[in-house]
C-alpha cells in the first residue's frame, strides 16, 4: 500500500509525491497521472514515459518499481531520490572530481538509453536526480523518442531552451542522439561554473548567443576550428582543466555530425581516473 506524504514536484501531466510503501516501509516517489475522461484519455507524454520505464533497467536511470492503474489515474512508483542536480549544485560547491564522477554516471545512463534506441530530448539538471549515496540518475522520459520506428514528423518543440541543440533551434527535425550530448555539455559547464552557459529565453537570441560564445566561423582549417572552439569556450567558462575543456569542445560542437557520442565521451581520458563520491 502506498501512503502519500507530501508533494515534491509537478509536471505538465501529473504531480509527484513523496510517499511511503507501507509493505516495505521504504520511501518512494510516485507520479500521479490523471486519466482524462475525454477522447484524449492518457496523455501521450505519459504513454512515452511508461514505455520507456518498461524498457530501462540501469543503475544510472531512476528505477521504476511498479506501475499501478485504475479507471481514473495511473501511478508510476519510482525509487526515492532526495534532490535533483539543480538543487544539489545550489547547495554544494562541486569539486572537479565530483563533476567528473557525476558526468560519468549521466553519460553511462545516456549510453544505455541510446543503445536501446531512445533519445531523451529533455536532459537538464532538473531531470537528473541525486540519490542518498550521491549517485546521479536520469529521470523523466515524457519527451523521449524511440528512433527505431521511422517518423517524418519529429517535433522540434523539445528540450528546455537553455539546453537545446543549435540544429533544433534552427528548425531541424531530422536530428539524432547527438542532441542529448549537446545538453550534456551544457550541464557539465553549469556544474563547473554554477550558472547556465546559454541563459536566454528567446530562440533567436539564443542561437546568436551560441555562435557568439563558441563560433568557429572565422577559422580557415579544421585544426584552427577546433582550436578556436576551445579558446572561446575557455574565455566563456573561465579557468578550466584542459582535459574537460577538450571534452566540452567535442560535446558543444555546432555541427551535430561531428559531435561526440556518449560512448565516445566515456572513452575520453578525463574519465579514466576513478573519483570518490565526495
Amino acid at each position: 500500500m502506498i501512503k502519500k506524504l507530501y508533494k515534491i514536484g509537478k509536471g505538465s501531466y501529473g504531480s509527484v509525491y513523496k510517499c511511503i510503501d507501507t509493505s516495505s516501509n521504504e520511501f518512494v516517489a510516485v507520479k500521479y497521472i490523471k486519466i482524462n475522461d475525454s477522447v484524449e484519455g492518457i496523455p501521450p507524454t505519459a504513454i512515452k514515459e511508461i514505455q520507456a520505464n518498461n524498457n530501462f533497467k540501469n543503475e544510472n536511470i531512476v528505477r521504476c518499481n511498479s506501475i499501478l492503474a485504475s479507471t481514473k489515474e495511473i501511478q508510476l512508483v519510482f525509487e526515492y531520490c532526495p534532490c535533483d542536480l539543480s538543487k544539489y549544485t545550489a547547495k554544494n560547491h562541486l569539486s572537479y572530481s565530483q563533476v567528473i564522477r557525476i558526468s560519468k554516471q549521466i553519460l553511462l545512463g545516456l549510453q544505455y538509453i541510446h543503445k536501446k534506441g531512445f533519445i531523451h530530448r529533455d536532459l537538464k539538471p532538473q531531470n537528473i536526480l541525486i540519490d542518498s549515496n550521491n549517485n546521479a540518475k536520469i529521470c523523466d522520459f515524457g519527451l523521449c523518442r524511440y528512433t527505431r520506428i521511422p517518423s517524418k514528423n519529429v517535433s522540434d518543440n523539445v528540450i528546455t531552451l537553455w539546453y537545446r541543440a543549435p540544429e533544433i533551434l534552427l528548425g531541424e527535425t531530422n536530428y539524432d542522439y547527438s542532441v542529448d550530448l549537446w545538453s550534456m555539455g551544457c550541464i557539465i559547464v553549469e556544474m563547473l561554473s554554477g550558472k547556465p552557459i546559454f541563459h536566454c529565453d528567446d530562440e533567436k537570441e539564443l542561437i546568436k548567443m551560441i555562435f557568439n560564445k563558441i563560433s568557429k566561423r572565422d577559422a580557415n582549417s579544421e585544426v584552427e576550428k577546433a582550436s578556436l572552439t576551445k579558446k572561446n569556450l575557455k574565455r566563456t567558462i573561465g579557468c578550466i582543466d584542459d582535459g574537460i575543456l577538450d571534452l566540452l569542445s567535442k560535446m558543444l560542437e555546432i555541427n551535430p555530425k561531428n559531435r561526440i557520442t556518449a560512448s565516445g565521451a566515456l572513452s575520453h581520458h578525463v574519465f579514466q581516473i576513478e573519483t570518490s563520491p565526495n
